[in-house]
């Protein structure tokens, strides 16, 4: 599957994300990591839910064609009649359980 993540944080911690994900073997174009900082997260009033459905619709995407992770729950709850959801818990940053559940 495509892998589309919505990680909180600065440009910097997007490419942080982006390379993360690509160590971790899943498929991601960086310039397909939004951050707080975007303006696309931004004309959504920051409801990654709704961004993710508009990336999705924009694409042909289905729900099994998306995976979003993200540390916040009630981003997780707004996300997850729109695609597949992976909660990183402890907000400590994905760890390898994260990893071996995208697998």
């Amino acid at each position: 599957p495509r892998v589309t993540a919505a990680p909180a944080g600065s440009a910097a911690e997007m490419t942080g994300a982006a390379a993360t994900l690509a160590v971790a073997g899943c498929p991601i174009c960086p310039s397909r990591v939004y951050g707080q900082d975007s303006s696309q997260l931004r004309a959504v009033q920051f409801v990654k839910g709704q961004l993710i459905s508009q990336l999705m619709a924009a694409s042909g995407w289905t729900f099994a064609d998306a995976l979003f992770v993200d540390d916040s729950q009630e981003h997780i709850d707004k996300a997850s009649l729109v695609c597949r959801t992976l909660h990183v818990a402890h907000r400590r940053g994905m760890q390898q359980q994260e990893f071996d559940a995208i697998r």
